[in-house]
This record gives C-alpha cells, sequence and structure tokens, in this order.
C-alpha cells in the first residue's frame, strides 16, 4: 500500500519524478566514475562512458519495445477472447453475427452500439463494453511510443557519435569533457522520466 502511495505521488509530481531520476543517473554515474576511473580522466575515459551509455540504452530501447509489444498482444488476446465467448456463449447464429457484426465497426460505431445495448438492457452489453473498452486503451496508448522512440533513437545516435570522437573531445581540453558526460546525463534523466511517464500511462 505505501509502495502504491509512493508511485501513485511520483505519477502525478513531475517535478519530484525529475529530482529523483536526475538522482539516480548522477548517483550511478558518480559510482561508475570513481570505481572505474578513479576521477583520473584518460583518453578512454570518454570512450568507456559513451559506449556505457549507448549500450545502456540500446538495453532499455529493446526492453521498452518488448513491454510495448507485449502490452498490446494482452490487449489484442482480451479482445479474442470475448469475441470467442461471445460465439460460443450466444449458442445460436443470431449471437455469432452479432459478434461479428460489432467486431468489424470502427471505434466511433462501436461507442454508438453500446448507447444502444446499454438502453435495451442488451443480455452481452457487458462483454461488448469491454471489448470497446480494451480497443479504446489500444487506440490511445498506440501514439505514445512515437515521442519515447524518436528521443531515445536520437541520444542513441548522438552518443555514438560521441563514442567516435571522445578522443577529439578529451584533446581538447577537460572542461569540454565534462560538460559533454554532465549533457549527456541530464538527457538520460529526460529520457528516463519520458520513458517512465509513458510506461505509467500505458498500464494505467
Amino acid at each position: 500500500m505505501k509502495y502504491s502511495k509512493l508511485l501513485d505521488k511520483i505519477k502525478n509530481d513531475y517535478k519530484l519524478s525529475i529530482f529523483l531520476f536526475i538522482l539516480l543517473v548522477c548517483l550511478i554515474a558518480f559510482v561508475s566514475i570513481r570505481s572505474n576511473f578513479c576521477f583520473h580522466f584518460t583518453e578512454n575515459t570518454g570512450y568507456y562512458f559513451f559506449s556505457s551509455l549507448l549500450q545502456a540504452n540500446a538495453a532499455i530501447f529493446s526492453i521498452f519495445g518488448v513491454f510495448f509489444i507485449y502490452r498490446l498482444q494482452t490487449l489484442n488476446s482480451s479482445i479474442s477472447e470475448i469475441f470467442n465467448s461471445l460465439i460460443m456463449t450466444a449458442g445460436s447464429s443470431i449471437g455469432r453475427e452479432e459478434a461479428q457484426k460489432f467486431k468489424n465497426l470502427t471505434l466511433e460505431d462501436k461507442e454508438k452500439n453500446l448507447i444502444k445495448y446499454k438502453d435495451s438492457n442488451h443480455v452481452w452489453s457487458h462483454e461488448f463494453i469491454n471489448w470497446y473498452n480494451y480497443e479504446k486503451k489500444i487506440e490511445i496508448i498506440k501514439p505514445l511510443i512515437k515521442k519515447p522512440t524518436i528521443i531515445l533513437i536520437t541520444l542513441i545516435i548522438f552518443q555514438a557519435a560521441f563514442v567516435l570522437l571522445s578522443s577529439d573531445i578529451h584533446s581538447i581540453g577537460l572542461i569540454l569533457e565534462i560538460t559533454t558526460f554532465i549533457i549527456n546525463l541530464f538527457c538520460e534523466a529526460y529520457i528516463l522520466i519520458i520513458l517512465g511517464q509513458t510506461i505509467f500511462q500505458i498500464i494505467d
């Protein structure tokens, strides 16, 4: 119960979520730099730093994609179960025809039919309502993947470029190198916030 309240608070408080993610990323970076580099920046420091972020983001991209696909498959599976249940329990060609007819309707037409089913106290109105809700949820979450995907792919491309240019950045000066580290950490925090908010919206 306590964890649920904490998650709700983080979900609703944008500033708190930003602070927690930035704190987490900075803590991980601090521990990594201290353990691996001992605060001694060499020519390979930037290479290891950017390549680590690159690999982490590639893993995040894969996990997020799998989660998104799994969520869509779960909703589609629920719709299929309702459809099959209606066909099996209807026990008549009329019931099967209604289920097939409802399946072929657009989401807007399904909503109109729900009003008709509710007004007439249709025997299968509850199943049709659940069916509509699942389809509506699918339509809501599909566009949600676009923003984090674009940002994450862009970040991966830039970090791949930083990996290639790491030795050049180091040769220019320590200030530039540290600046690129900080900028990438903030970008990492930002994408984690976006992904966190998107996941909350998907599972809501």
